[in-house]
């Protein structure tokens, strides 16, 4: 291609992909891409007839989601306490069980 100088360009080549295709690239189900897509409120590129059609780059997108979310929920990063522990630090103080009657 060429611009109007007259000097070679290179096209932005960008293929687009299906659901599908896109859950087959990542080894998931489409289901599970659909809820993905859902939850991070991500719109196709563009539709044509009833195919919605998203940009190569959620693959990437979906992977760091998936790997940022592996990091906060390991254990290294988890915080586990009882509804005593909560009350006590957030000031509170816990209830008595059983109730005195």
């Amino acid at each position: 291609l060429r611009n109007k100088q007259g000097n070679e360009t290179m096209k932005q080549d960008s293929k687009l992909y299906t659901q599908t295709q896109i859950a087959h690239k990542l080894g998931i189900s489409k289901g599970t891409l659909s809820k993905w897509i859902i939850k991070y409120n991500v719109s196709p590129e563009t539709t044509k007839g009833n195919r919605k059609l998203y940009k190569e780059t959620l693959v990437e997108a979906y992977r760091k989601s998936k790997k940022d979310h592996k990091a906060i929920n390991s254990k290294e990063h988890r915080e586990s306490f009882s509804t005593v522990d909560f009350l006590k630090k957030e000031g509170r103080p816990s209830p008595d069980y059983p109730p005195d009657q």
